[in-house]
């Protein structure tokens, strides 16, 4: 693409998400950092001390979570498995290939200057309760409401009460996600990424986030940009607290799929 046309597009794609950020009051990213995107590194407002040890404290939190998690939802997990078993033939668990974190982005907030035009995250298996019957295309776009003829009698009715994420609490014990993050997405879709789009790989994947509790459920994950790159950029213990309360309270107020 010619230096021109380049810029034409990142003009394009900034003044995009400044509207989207404006319109939903976020702290949108300067225009300045979003024409250099791929080498921006999360800047938080928070103390160098804080930003230090936020990441260790972060992991430490995502164990003893998933941990508690665990432990509380067993028996929910234990109802939800013996039901899909009962109601169609097939595997409990839902296993897809989803890509995590940029291998490439190191904890002092840079990115290799020899890698920077091939920003390509982790690749991982994420684990979720079987909602679909088991000849549905894994990697389709997913059901937008109850009558999707794919959806299980089951799914159907633990897909809007978010009880087929519950397994993603292994996958933070792994170290794949954390409780709180940008969502992974299909391998397929982060390949078409742009510069700016694949800003969501400079964050570890979360079970929730911004987005499940402010952005649009009917677009694409990475279609809500503007509340990845807020995450990102403003992210902190405080704002990881107040995202998992609010998934709790979301989760038993309303019923999305």
């Amino acid at each position: 693409m010619l230096q021109g046309e380049k810029s034409g597009v990142i003009s394009a794609r900034t003044d995009h998400y400044l509207i989207s950020a404006n319109r939903h009051g976020l702290q949108a990213l300067s225009p300045g950092v979003l024409e250099h995107a791929i080498l921006i590194s999360p800047a938080p407002s928070r103390s160098n001390l804080a930003a230090k040890y936020y990441p260790l404290l972060k992991r430490c939190i995502d164990i003893l979570g998933a941990l508690l998690g665990l432990i509380l939802a067993m028996p929910v997990m234990i109802l939800v498995a013996i039901a899909i078993k009962l109601d169609s033939p097939g595997p409990v668990l839902f296993r897809q290939n989803r890509i995590g974190k940029n291998r490439r982005y190191h904890s002092n907030g840079h990115l290799k200057e020899c890698r920077r035009f091939d920003l390509k995250g982790k690749p991982f298996t994420i684990y979720k309760f079987r909602t679909m019957r088991t000849d549905a295309d894994p990697y389709a776009v997913s059901p937008g409401d109850n009558s999707d003829p794919r959806l299980t009698r089951t799914g159907r009715i633990i897909r809007p009460l978010c009880l087929d994420e519950l397994p993603q609490f292994f996958n933070v014990l792994k170290g794949d996600m954390s409780l709180v993050g940008p969502r992974p997405e299909m391998p397929f879709i982060v390949q078409r990424y742009n510069s700016i789009e694949s800003l969501r790989l400079l964050a570890k994947p979360g079970i929730t986030g911004l987005w499940q509790l402010h952005g649009s459920r009917k677009k694409h994950i990475h279609e809500n940009l503007e509340y990845d790159l807020h995450y990102i950029q403003n992210c902190c213990l405080w704002m990881d607290l107040k995202i998992m309360l609010k998934t709790i309270w979301f989760v038993f107020k309303t019923k999305n799929i």
